[in-house]
């Protein structure tokens, strides 16, 4: 947790792929903030998207997450763009097949998000039949947000399609996509 604060205003970027509560605590939830305010990207990967209580009161869901899952199942499905034309995008197969958590997320029907592509429907979920979303970018004033549910392990993160998701998204939430450095849009 002290490394992650140090070292956070040194970065342009933030992966963060966690839910261990010492990233609930108020000091990071400042960083994390102070971050994004000034114009930062940040990429929720994981099991950042998981719901935690924490992130429910510290505001981190709202602002970075517009939502999350709160349930999940393990195996190979189907993972479908929804929007290809966003950067995010680019160079990612319209479907692809991945072996990881589906998670099932839920997100906030108030929150300002733009689904790009969603998992496979998951007959173990709790709404069986219900397609999940697995990216998507949360519209914030100050920062560019990108969330992806997939990436819980090696045969995740050897899978091209989801190695090209995060690649992108990084590129995309620093700025290096348009050019642009602090476009939130």
């Amino acid at each position: 947790l002290e490394e992650a604060i140090t070292l956070l205003p040194q970065a342009d970027v933030l992966v963060l792929s966690a839910n261990h509560e010492q990233y609930g605590q108020r000091a990071f939830q400042q960083a994390l903030n102070l971050f994004a305010d000034a114009g930062k990207g940040v990429v929720v990967l994981h099991a950042g998207t998981w719901r935690k209580e924490w992130s429910l009161v510290s505001g981190f869901n709202k602002r970075f997450v517009g939502g999350g899952a709160a349930s999940g199942s393990h195996g190979e499905f189907t993972v479908t763009l929804k929007a290809s034309a966003h950067p995010l995008l680019k160079g990612v197969p319209a479907t692809f097949q991945i072996k990881d958590e589906n998670y099932h997320t839920g997100l906030d029907p108030r929150a300002t998000v733009e689904i790009l592509a969603e998992n496979a429907p998951d007959k173990n979920a709790p709404d069986k039949g219900k397609a999940h979303a697995s990216v998507w970018i949360v519209k914030d004033a100050k920062a560019r947000i990108a969330c992806i549910t997939l990436g819980h392990g090696t045969e995740a993160h050897s899978n091209p399609a989801f190695r090209t998701l995060l690649t992108n998204a990084v590129k995309w939430v620093g700025g290096n996509a348009t050019g642009k450095t602090n476009d939130a849009k």
